[in-house]
């Protein structure tokens, strides 16, 4: 079985932002992305017929490496304001935020408002999200 290099972790990481499934073929190590199932009905899933063709013809060579459930999600967002030690007024703001009503909703507002801390939630999100891809590679 092939490896995931440091790149695809990092490119299956990013699909995750953009509502992606990626299956990743074990034998050539080749990823192909597809919507998650809920954003199927949005998108033109014509443009994703080949990719999905693909995966249908050799289903048992492809692993699903599904994104992050909303709860992992948010255990995300709640470690990034947990970690934002140095501005309490911030991190009790992201904190009340994640404790409302539509958590995801209010935590970005605050966070995307926020030149340098916003940079510090992209690479914090990063980070976890690419660890999440090596975590879910270990179970395979």
């Amino acid at each position: 079985m092939k490896q995931l290099s440091d790149e695809q972790i990092q490119e299956i990481a990013e699909s995750f932002d953009m509502g992606m499934t990626c299956f990743w073929n074990k034998v050539t190590g080749v990823l192909v992305f597809v919507p998650k199932q809920e954003h199927q009905y949005e998108i033109d899933m014509e443009l994703f017929e080949e990719d999905m063709q693909k995966i249908e013809n050799d289903y048992e060579n492809f692993l699903e490496i599904a994104p992050p459930s909303s709860s992992d999600q948010f255990q995300i967002m709640a470690d990034f304001a947990e970690q934002v030690d140095d501005n309490q007024l911030l991190q009790d703001q992201l904190i009340s935020a994640l404790n409302r009503h539509k958590p995801f909703q209010g935590f970005k507002h605050i966070i995307h408002n926020l030149g340098k801390y916003r940079e510090q939630w992209f690479a914090f999100q990063t980070e976890q999200l690419q660890k999440f891809v090596r975590d879910s590679f270990r179970l395979f």
